[in-house]
């Protein structure tokens, strides 16, 4: 879908707007946000290793990206690094 895409789903008219950060869809004007980076903690609840490890990890999908160590890591980028589809991921992650 493109930018500010609207999907029906039974009769239910949902909105989506992306931002740079998180993926937000609008339902019966209540926002629900969809992020789109992920942090060590994160990958501790996915993998079930350290939250040290998880940092471990982001460290060398930056290093294989090219990212500098102040910039982030999106869920698309930590999916294709540890080879499990996106959409599993994003059900772990809380906000």
């Amino acid at each position: 879908m493109a930018d500010n895409d609207t999907v029906i789903i039974r009769n239910m008219t949902i909105f989506k707007y992306t931002s740079v950060i998180d993926e937000v869809w609008i339902k019966y004007g209540v926002m629900m946000l969809k992020r789109t980076v992920i942090y060590p903690k994160d990958i501790q609840r996915i993998t079930g290793k350290s939250e040290r490890t998880g940092r471990r990890i982001l460290e060398r999908i930056r290093e294989v990206n090219g990212k500098e160590k102040h910039q982030l890591i999106t869920v698309s980028e930590f999916s294709n690094y540890i080879g499990i589809d996106a959409e599993t991921i994003q059900n772990y992650l809380t906000d």
